[in-house]
């Protein structure tokens, strides 16, 4: 599932009587959800790829942080080249 798809069923599972701020803070907990252990898991495995080489700079991490972000966007424009 991309995040439009999310959106959409985020939408059609309203009842119709909730207002801007309550449907932004309820979203925001549903990203928080499905979004936020993909970007906890990239950070792990970066801190896991520096513990295991002491001599490595901190831009390596940054580096591969970049590298797991861009395969993350790339493959839901994949999904949905729209």
């Amino acid at each position: 599932m991309n995040l439009r798809e999310l959106m959409l069923v985020y939408e059609t599972s309203l009842i119709g009587d909730e207002d801007e701020t309550q449907k932004i803070g309820d979203f925001r907990r549903i990203l928080s959800v499905s979004v936020d252990p993909i970007v906890e898991a990239c950070h792990r495995m970066a801190d896991l790829n520096s513990s295991k080489d002491a001599s490595k700079d901190d831009w390596a991490n940054h580096v591969f942080l970049l590298n797991c972000f861009s395969y993350i966007q790339v493959n839901q424009i994949a999904e949905n080249p729209e």
